[in-house]
């Protein structure tokens, strides 16, 4: 059997090219509703971060499909980052635009702070995992799973263990 069948990235790539498409059409179609706007100025900040996300997620996805025909786990790892970073700039952006055109909130700051807060548990978590230069060991443990050659400690998450807890088991 082929070896890089056997490598977890390799076989979750395809997978994570398909969630950065979706999100990247999902920038694209939002930036197009924006640009149709009379009020272009008013909502320039989402056409800047809804334009940045859709690049962030093109260059990801693009970024993969090398790192798999390259065989290489660092530069997949790598680009979890631009990844993280469109995800939170897509959230932000959706939020402005919700702030703007439902006024749903009299405050942008506190609209922006909440969202932001929203998005730091799953993507801002992972995002200061990869940027955190103090754990080498635990990193090293993460791309030697990504590569097959360590069996990962499976932990659910916290509305898991809540769901559990609350279950009795």
């Amino acid at each position: 059997m082929n070896e890089t069948l056997e490598k977890p990235w390799i076989k979750n790539a395809p997978s994570l090219i398909v969630v950065n498409s979706i999100f990247a059409t999902l920038a694209g179609v939002l930036l197009a509703f924006v640009l149709q706007d009379h009020c272009l100025t008013k909502l320039f900040p989402c056409v800047w971060l809804f334009a940045m996300s859709f690049f962030l997620f093109a260059l990801t996805s693009e970024g993969i499909t090398t790192a798999i025909d390259e065989d290489d786990v660092r530069r997949y790892v790598f680009l979890m980052i631009p990844y993280n970073i469109g995800v939170i700039l897509l959230l932000v952006g959706v939020a402005v635009l919700i702030y703007y055109k439902c006024e749903f909130s009299k405050n942008l700051c506190l609209t922006v702070t909440v969202t932001l807060l929203f998005t730091m548990c799953p993507w801002g978590k992972d995002l200061c995992f990869l940027c955190n230069p103090v754990n080498k060991n635990e990193f090293k443990t993460y791309i030697e799973e990504l590569e097959g050659r360590k069996i990962p400690i499976k932990k659910p998450g916290w509305l898991a263990r809540f769901y559990f807890w609350i279950k009795g088991i």
